[in-house]
């Protein structure tokens, strides 16, 4: 054979004997009269099924089983391929891409599916907690990290040094009374629980670890107090956690596989029964069937696979989950990119894993409308931090008419009851640029964010009566300067913007848009997948968007990027301590 195969650290090389089939009543015959002779846990991960580029089955054997088999049956020298030589892993170097690669078959400890911050933070906790073990990480698309590069309002952390040196109080217990609120009686109080008393440790990991400076600290909506926190300097906190985690995935990557533009297609049993798991059969899982970017399938066994793959809220494929379980509101615009369809659920509901509050699809209040792709669906963000340091909101006759800071869902449906077509206008100060950070210049550049010489010319340009902008204007700025709540119940008022002496206006036009999916695969505290049946699926794990029951009806600002520190290093402990049981 021409192709190489990997196998587990602790096996010895081997030769093996390679079987191809016609058709699969040849192949489910040549399975039959196999395990009459070969134990099936006699027949290790590394020799078993794979899939040519012609799609044609073939079965690898040990050459000691293939003499046993070749003892009992006779005939099966018409099968024969030819043989190989596996090389022995500690001579295989794992690439950090896929270029090159012919593999069909092989081995890791852990697959993960994704390259978020979720999936990042999961497979190196693994790697540095064990030096031993090798990890398989799966990407579909071209780049590294998903939905977590785009994240830039920030991420929550509790009493932390930032919060302490400007003097703000909080505690864990008004973490999760802040967060319970948000998700009303839907969110799982132990995933809460665990996901505050995270914060520590998270803190400390990219700090003190990974060096990042999380020096700057806002309130976002439904926050009691700032604890939203982004890097020094306002650099995107999404794009710094991403580049700082692949670094250190790069001093590891002898221990670790990258492939990119590939897509796992199907969940892998235990050998004890079929290939293939079938619903209502929740055993173990221990592996993937992956297809490569040039038309090959890979099918990578291993001792546990964490699913990392993000939600569904860009899902319109023929099995689309917005249709299933939001079809009112599946035609929305969405801030998420094309690959944002749910695969994960997808492949996790088809071996039992449960579903939980699928139904729980987070609408942002602002997605930013491209004036030169008005109708375009995926929709850049309009994040949070530009109403957190003072971004206003107003309807087609220049009204403010909500509290700007609410809950997300409060602030969507304000929008759609009082704004002609959905679409708001957002007018910001001159501070912004330096509130925001470089980041705002990209706004600008992609025409999103425009400015302005005066609020006369913004009110021009989006049509708005000019009266109107001014009246609302002083009367928010009156509200800011007695501190008292306004009459959308507003006491938070990051800044002025003077309707007659600012250098500078910003505008733009945002709508409503699909962004985040609460619900999910239901997991524990450790991100063990639980089944349909009450018990769990054994070997899978999931992490970040994949899963639900943290957030419940609204996920709060700055919460999912926590939730994919908190719970990718929780799930990073909790599958070594598996692999060492199971390992024994």
């Amino acid at each position: 054979m021409e192709k190489e195969f990997t196998l587990p650290l602790d096996s010895p090389s081997s030769p093996v004997t390679d079987f191809a089939f016609a058709s699969d009543i040849e192949f489910a015959d040549f399975l039959t009269r196999l395990d009459s002779c070969i134990p099936s846990l006699a027949r290790r991960a590394y020799v078993s099924l794979y899939l040519d580029k012609a799609g044609a089955k073939h079965y690898l054997l040990t050459n000691t089983q293939f003499e046993v088999f070749k003892e009992k049956i006779g005939d099966v020298e018409k099968l024969m391929v030819s043989e190989a030589l596996l090389t022995d892993s500690s001579e295989y170097e794992c690439p950090i891409s896929n270029e090159g690669m012919e593999v069909h078959n092989t081995w890791f400890d852990v697959v993960v599916v994704g390259s978020g911050l979720a999936a990042l933070c999961s497979s190196y906790t693994i790697l540095k907690e064990n030096p031993k073990l090798r990890v398989a990480i799966l990407e579909k698309e071209k780049a590294l990290g998903g939905n977590s590069m785009k994240a830039s309002s920030g991420i929550n952390f509790v009493c932390s040094p930032t919060q302490e040196s400007e003097g703000i109080k909080d505690s864990i217990e008004l973490f999760i009374k802040d967060t319970l609120a948000s998700g009303k009686d839907r969110s799982d109080p132990r995933l809460v629980a665990a996901l505050a008393e995270g914060s520590r440790d998270a803190w400390d990991f990219f700090t003190k670890e990974c060096g990042i400076d999380l020096s700057m600290v806002s309130q976002c909506g439904g926050h009691s107090v700032a604890r939203t926190h982004r890097p020094k300097g306002n650099a995107s906190v999404g794009v710094a956690f991403v580049k700082s985690l692949i670094s250190k995935l790069e001093k590891v990557k002898d221990r670790i596989l990258i492939l990119k533009e590939c897509e796992v297609k199907a969940l892998l049993k235990s050998y004890e029964s079929s290939l293939l798991w079938n619903k209502g059969n929740y055993k173990k899982v221990n592996g993937v069937i992956v297809e490569l970017k040039r038309e090959l399938t890979l099918r990578c066994r291993c001792s546990a696979v964490i699913l990392a793959t993000g939600g569904f809220a860009n899902d319109h494929t023929k099995d689309s989950l917005l249709k299933e379980f939001v079809p009112e509101i599946s035609e929305y615009p969405t801030t998420n990119g094309p690959f944002a369809q749910g695969k994960g659920f997808k492949i996790a509901r088809n071996v039992g894993a449960k579903l939980v509050d699928m139904e729980l699809v987070q609408i942002h209040p602002t997605g930013f409308i491209d004036p030169n792709n008005r109708d375009i669906r995926s929709k850049f963000l309009a994040p949070e931090l530009l109403r957190s340091i003072g971004g206003i909101l107003v309807n087609e006759q220049a009204k403010r008419f909500c509290n700007e800071l609410e809950m997300r869902n409060y602030v969507s449906q304000k929008i759609i009851e009082n704004c002609k077509d959905r679409v708001a206008i957002m007018v910001l100060g001159d501070k912004t640029p330096e509130l925001f950070g470089t980041n705002f210049e990209f706004y600008l550049k992609k025409g999103l964010v425009k400015q302005f010489t005066s609020l006369q010319n913004l009110c021009a340009h989006y049509k708005l009566p000019l009266e109107n902008a001014i009246a609302e204007l002083n009367f928010y700025n009156e509200s800011q300067s007695t501190g008292k709540a306004d009459k959308f119940g507003k006491t938070v008022f990051p800044t002025r913007i003077d309707p007659y002496k600012e250098k500078s206006y910003y505008g733009c036009e945002v709508t409503p848009s699909l962004h985040y999916t609460m619900g999910g695969i239901k997991i524990d505290v450790d991100g063990q997948v639980q089944s349909v049946d009450e018990g769990m699926v054994e070997g899978l794990y999931a992490v970040g968007e994949t899963t639900g029951g943290v957030h419940g009806i609204n996920r709060l600002a700055g919460n999912s990027l926590m939730e994919c520190v908190v719970f990718g290093r929780r799930i990073g402990f909790a599958v070594n301590k598996y692999l060492a049981r199971t390992h024994k």
